[in-house]
């Protein structure tokens, strides 16, 4: 999502992704969740980028678990907050 995307278009994102017959299921990663990924990658190696990053800018996101990925990008690229759609390759 992007960084201050409203609680609507997360509410619409999450409405999409119930309902798509490709989704095996999903989570919504807040705001919080995401900054503490955040510091457990990275932080240890440069601790520096805690006083740079400003948890607030970091964006929400869904982790989506589908056994058919490209579907998705169509219906979630053009959505109103989202900032992209990252299909993983097979090899990682």
């Amino acid at each position: 999502m992007e960084p201050g995307a409203d609680e609507r278009a997360v509410q619409q994102v999450a409405v999409l992704l119930a309902l798509a017959p490709a989704v095996d299921e999903f989570v919504y990663v807040d705001q919080e969740a995401t900054y503490a990924e955040f510091v457990e990658y990275y932080v240890s190696e440069e601790p520096e980028l805690l006083d740079i990053v400003d948890p607030e800018r970091l964006p929400t996101s869904f982790r989506v678990q589908s056994q058919a990925p490209d579907s998705l990008i169509g219906i979630l690229s053009n959505q109103d907050g989202v900032a992209e759609v990252d299909v993983p390759t097979p090899d990682g």
